[in-house]
């Protein structure tokens, strides 16, 4: 978070399972930030559960690969 307040994006990758603060609650926030609203976020996982395509919807990523 504190990167994105002092650099630019064009699109964000995010890990859905970080330890601080995971990939779901990051990405709400930065939606909330009105510099980067419109900005595609990618989450990625190494969890393979069908739910996280679910999950891409309600969080707005462009998309969830599992990696």
């Amino acid at each position: 978070m504190a990167y994105l307040e002092t650099h630019e994006a064009d699109i964000i990758f995010m890990d859905c399972l970080m330890s601080e603060m995971d990939g779901f609650a990051t990405t709400r926030r930065i939606k909330n930030m009105n510099t980067y609203n419109h900005t595609p976020v990618i989450a990625l996982t190494a969890n393979t559960m069908k739910e996280y395509k679910v999950l891409k919807k309600r969080y707005g990523w462009l998309s969830c690969q599992a990696i």
